[in-house]
């Protein structure tokens, strides 16, 4: 959801859209122990059914709730306790990399749908923000054996952002974070650039080197 979102944001519609199939929801239990369960009793009413465990032993959890093709994921910042992360009926939520990052950089969003429905408010990160909870989603070794956080950061350094309001909302340590993946960003035979058209992987570059010089 964040990718599409700041996609239509910054007038992109594209290859990346098609392929991001479910939404997340990041609650903050350490702000309320209760906003866990209420999140996932709403669901529940909506009409969403809890998908079987993933994982085995004490790092079970199952936190991902579907409605014909919807598909949410329920999860906690990264400085959420195992004991914050179960709820009275059944489900349990994951500490995810860069979810509190993911908070601290939300904003309000209104989207509209249609004439015939009600627009929604969500709360979803800043660019930076949202880079930089890919960012650490595909560092964390808990999470980055999937290719899809570095796909998602190309196409989100590609998106057509001023780059120094971008880079004035990053946070110290940000840019040696990014700097992690130079490696694969840096290389343009990288999986990450086979679907990426020319334009947006060399915006996608000039906005990396920016944001990856330590603030002065």
């Amino acid at each position: 959801m964040i990718v599409i979102v700041l996609a239509y944001e910054h007038d992109t519609h594209s290859w990346r859209l098609s392929q991001t199939k479910d939404s997340d929801i990041v609650v903050d239990v350490l702000a309320d122990r209760t906003v866990l369960s209420a999140t996932t009793q709403t669901l529940q009413a909506q009409g969403f059914t809890l998908d079987a465990s993933i994982g085995s032993g004490n790092d079970v959890s199952r936190c991902t709730f579907s409605s014909y093709k919807s598909q949410i994921d329920v999860l906690c910042p990264s400085d959420a306790t195992p004991d914050m992360l179960d709820t009275t009926d059944g489900m349990r939520s994951i500490a995810i990399p860069g979810g509190r990052r993911a908070l601290r950089s939300a904003r309000p969003v209104n989207l509209y749908i249609a004439e015939d429905c009600y627009d929604v408010e969500l709360r979803v990160p800043n660019v930076a923000g949202a880079i930089m909870v890919k960012a650490a989603a595909a560092i964390d070794e808990r999470t980055s054996d999937g290719q899809r956080h570095l796909d998602d950061i190309a196409f989100l350094l590609g998106l057509p952002f001023d780059v120094r309001t971008v880079a004035d909302d990053l946070e110290p340590g940000d840019s040696d974070l990014l700097n992690q993946l130079r490696p694969r960003l840096t290389n343009p035979t990288d999986p990450v650039w086979e679907q990426c058209p020319a334009e947006h992987r060399d915006r996608a570059l000039t906005s990396y080197e920016t944001l990856i010089r330590p603030s002065r």
